[in-house]
C-alpha cells in the first residue's frame, strides 16, 4: 500500500548528474573490451586428443574442455561434424551428443 514516495526536485537533479557520468565511464568501458571471440586454431590430432578420452562428446564438455564459450563450442562441433570427424548420436533439443569416428 505505502509504495514509494515522489522525490524532491533537488535529489532529481543530483541523480541526474551522476547517472551522466556513469554512463559515460559505461562507454569507455564497453570501448576498451573486445567484441568477438574467435575461434581457436586447432588441427585434427590436437582434437582428437582431447576427444579421445570423452565417452560422450557435449557441448558443455567441449567448452569446458578447451576454455571457450559455449557458442563457440558449438560451432566447433558443427565445424567438425561437417568434416567427418565427429558424429552425432543422440540426444534432443539441442543438447546433442557426439562420438569419434
Amino acid at each position: 500500500m505505502g509504495g514509494q514516495k515522489k522525490r524532491p526536485l533537488a535529489r532529481d537533479d543530483k541523480s541526474q548528474a551522476s547517472r551522466g557520468d556513469k554512463e559515460e565511464t559505461k562507454r569507455t568501458a564497453m570501448r576498451i573490451q573486445p567484441k568477438a571471440l574467435l575461434l581457436p586454431k586447432f588441427d585434427d590430432p590436437e582434437v582428437s586428443k582431447v576427444f579421445k578420452g570423452m565417452k560422450a562428446i557435449t557441448l558443455y564438455r567441449t567448452a569446458r574442455a578447451f576454455g571457450v564459450n559455449a557458442s563457440i563450442a558449438a560451432y566447433l562441433l558443427k565445424t567438425l561434424e561437417s568434416k567427418a570427424i565427429i558424429k552425432k548420436r543422440g540426444g534432443f533439443s539441442g543438447h546433442y551428443i557426439w562420438s569419434m569416428v
